[in-house]
């Protein structure tokens, strides 16, 4: 959970300023490089974001399918 709250907290910091900026004045004030950057950012952090989701996911599944033993299958070692 922490993981997914900082992506979307990095996704609201460092994309949607620069992006917000970019439809107000309806043109990319910024040279290639930041251009790069922000993609490079969408793509990461949405991915990051998606993973989080799915790991949370699995971790309810297997607790849902398997509640008596799920402490037995989810130890460190497998989580990490």
């Amino acid at each position: 959970m922490t993981s997914l709250s900082l992506t979307d907290l990095a996704v609201g910091t460092l994309v949607t300023p620069i992006s917000f900026i970019s439809i107000v004045n309806q043109c990319w004030p910024w040279n290639q490089t930041v251009c790069a950057i922000e993609a490079l950012l969408i793509a990461a952090l949405f991915h990051e974001s998606t993973l989080s989701l799915l790991c949370i996911a699995i971790d309810r599944y297997i607790c849902i399918v398997h509640p008596l033993r799920y402490h037995t299958l989810m130890t460190k070692k497998v989580f990490i």
